[in-house]
């Protein structure tokens, strides 16, 4: 698991919602961890976040589809513009529109939240999540 930045996978567009973000390790989902005020923030998206989990997706392919097919629900997370589904620019969904994570203080921590979010264990087995 990796939380590479500067835009490894590309520069989004549009809002970026999240600045800052601290976790502990301990939290089910990114809205749980710190962050600076939503939208508030002194990032380009030349510093966009990206996460690289655990490659096994076979056993959470459901879980993944069902929450892209659902389109943007508040405090859901998708990676964007990976070579496979497992990584990519990290981006969040705040009042319905779909933003971006910047990459300042963003480590593996931060990574595996995201990880866990979508289904990936930190340590690249897929361990699937009821949503």
């Amino acid at each position: 698991m990796e939380a590479p930045g500067q835009a490894t996978f590309g520069e989004g567009t549009g809002r970026i919602w999240l600045d800052n973000v601290q976790c502990t390790g301990t939290e089910r989902e990114l809205t749980n961890c710190a962050a600076s005020s939503s939208g508030v923030n002194s990032c380009t998206h030349a510093q966009d976040a990206g996460v690289r989990c655990g490659k096994k997706l076979e056993l959470c392919l459901h879980n993944l589809t069902m929450q892209f097919s659902s389109g943007c629900r508040e405090g859901t997370v998708r990676l964007i513009d990976g070579t496979a589904t497992h990584e990519g620019r990290v981006e969040f969904c705040l009042n319905s529109t779909w933003g971006t994570v910047c990459d300042n203080g963003f480590d593996r921590v931060d990574a595996s939240i995201i990880c866990r979010q979508l289904g990936f264990s930190s340590a690249g087995k897929s361990t699937c999540v009821t949503y």
